[in-house]
């Protein structure tokens, strides 16, 4: 599910937040789970994808809008590596293995994604948010 609308941003624990500049005509939803792609020397942030390559930033804490904008226009918060988030899920996870990016609104399992991109490590299901998984972002 590619997003087009903010989700419930939810997290728990240590919040480790980064900042980033938003990669030009890009619209980043709150939620969305975020990659980082290089222009030049530039970092700028984007909708993370399955695609070849990808390097996950982490999930995008408030809507940064663009759409209209070139790179760097715009400036992004997001929770990074350390972070616990609820994050949607294809259901089929299984704890303390992998979530792999599925595209910027949902996690699933090696089987299910085409480039294996790991965002980070499924924990537990959320407590009382159907379909939302606890995730540790660990890219690594």
């Amino acid at each position: 599910m590619v997003l087009s609308s903010d989700q419930k941003v939810i997290n728990r624990g240590l919040e480790q937040v980064s900042e980033m500049s938003v990669s030009g005509t890009q619209k980043l939803y709150a939620g969305a789970i975020l990659q980082v792609v290089k222009v030049g020397s530039t970092e700028l942030l984007k909708p993370a994808t399955d695609g070849a390559g990808v390097v996950p930033a982490g999930v995008c804490i408030e809507q940064e809008d663009n759409s209209t904008g070139i790179s760097g226009d715009l400036t992004a918060r997001f929770f990074k590596a350390g972070s616990e988030v609820a994050l949607a899920t294809t259901g089929s996870l299984t704890y303390g293995l992998p979530a792999y990016i599925l595209s910027d609104g949902v996690v699933g399992i090696a089987g299910e994604a085409t480039n294996n991109i790991k965002l980070g490590v499924a924990l537990e299901k959320h407590e009382t948010e159907a379909g939302l998984i606890w995730v540790r972002i660990d890219p690594v």
